[in-house]
């Protein structure tokens, strides 16, 4: 098989190539096959379409770790121009303008060791060594992944101080929807029983409710969801779903691969709440839902959870629901596996590295106290709910990462 890239370094056996454009990418695709997981992001036919979507990418940089000729682990990233954003709530507060190699989410495939993470690692600091990037991002890493093991090791003045960890749920989902309901605690049970009832009661044969599934039905799926989701907060945010050019291509292509699938909730054949998502490899992860906030008191998000949920218990081909990562109440009633995820930052040995450390670290650490105290206090839910609806009036001034 053709090698692709630059030979960076041996050690041991374990030799480091790099790809750096994509034309060095496609000898790779035969290990990229056998290597790739469960992101569809990191899918080798993927990878490259979203790296020519976003405007702020330079070139894709890829490092290949070898040993005894084989292929043991990919770790896909991309050299990028970006604002780094540095957050308090909703509003962010510091966003130098940075080059960054970013390694993307679930980028890492294969058999990443120890030992491997540390020469991945140096390969990749190389870049911030010699000055070509500001940065080494990566993206929601495994708090108990090798190459998270691997940055505690670099000096203190270069890696970043305080970033949040945020636990990434998942539900291993049974084999029937029964199981699925005799496994919630009794208070969960009741409680989501009661509340359809409730709706059911309320409206009668007024509800519909719809499954779509792949492209033939794309711009239905756009305008319905869209109505919905440009009455919640996350529409004030600037994430709701499809709200840029860049998502709505994604959604394109999740529906024309048959991965995409939506769940729509209708009273009097408008809708009123959704949740979507995509399955890949055996898993089906959540996007971004939406509920139409006068409807909050009959709990019609938590409906079409539900009926979700039903969809793939019959489904024999996913065994995983991905909640995705961050905290919410129905994550911690219904997951049955979590995980801690952070994302890291390394910066370039250089007088403007040291101070972007610096005070990205301060505003962090500060940040991550005050949530302890927060969290102490029982305070953090009600002050995101106080926010949220803010948002929802009008009043976000917060700017789209």
């Amino acid at each position: 098989m053709a090698r692709p890239g630059q030979d960076l370094t041996t050690r041991r056996g374990t030799r480091i190539r790099v790809a750096r454009s994509l034309d060095e990418l496609e000898p790779l695709r035969e290990a990229w096959e056998q290597l790739q997981g469960r992101q569809f992001s990191t899918d080798p036919d993927v990878f490259p379409l979203i790296l020519d979507w976003q405007p702020q990418t330079l070139r894709p940089h890829v490092v290949a770790l070898e040993r005894e000729g084989e292929t043991m682990a990919l770790v896909l990233g991309r050299i990028e121009d970006i604002r780094l954003r540095t957050r308090i709530g909703y509003r962010t507060v510091y966003a130098p303008r940075v080059r960054s190699l970013t390694v993307v989410y679930g980028g890492v495939l294969g058999d990443l060791d120890d030992e491997g993470a540390e020469v991945v690692l140096g390969a990749l600091r190389r870049h911030l060594a010699c000055g070509e990037v500001d940065v080494l991002r990566l993206r929601n890493v495994d708090t108990g992944s090798p190459l998270r093991r691997a940055v505690g090791g670099t000096s203190s003045i270069l890696h970043e101080h305080g970033a949040p960890t945020a636990p990434h749920w998942e539900l291993a989902v049974p084999n029937s929807y029964d199981a699925f309901l005799g496994s919630l605690s009794p208070s969960t049970l009741k409680s989501a029983r009661r509340y359809s009832r409730r709706l059911e009661k309320s409206f009668g044969d007024r509800l519909s409710f719809r499954i779509f599934r792949g492209a033939s039905e794309g711009d239905r799926v756009f305008t319905d969801l869209a109505a919905v989701a440009t009455k919640t907060y996350q529409h004030a945010l600037g994430v709701a779903f499809a709200q840029s050019d860049f998502e709505r291509r994604i959604e394109r292509l999740l529906m024309n691969r048959g991965w995409f699938r939506a769940y729509v909730l209708y009273l009097d054949g408008e809708p009123i709440s959704f949740w979507h998502g995509h399955a890949y490899r055996g898993a089906f992860f959540i996007g971004i839902p939406g509920y139409d906030p006068a409807y909050t008191d009959l709990r019609v998000g938590n409906y079409v959870l539900y009926r979700l949920i039903e969809d793939l218990c019959a489904d024999d081909a996913i065994d995983t629901l991905d909640f995705g990562w961050g905290e919410a109440e129905y994550k911690r009633r219904l997951s049955t596996r979590s995980r801690l995820e952070q994302d890291v930052h390394l910066f370039a040995p250089t007088a403007r590295g040291c101070l972007t450390n610096v005070a990205r670290s301060s505003l962090l650490t500060g940040v991550t106290g005050v949530r302890s105290l927060l969290a102490r206090t029982e305070m953090i839910d009600p002050i995101k709910r106080r926010w949220r609806d803010r948002l929802t009036s009008g009043g976000s001034s917060v700017v789209r990462y």
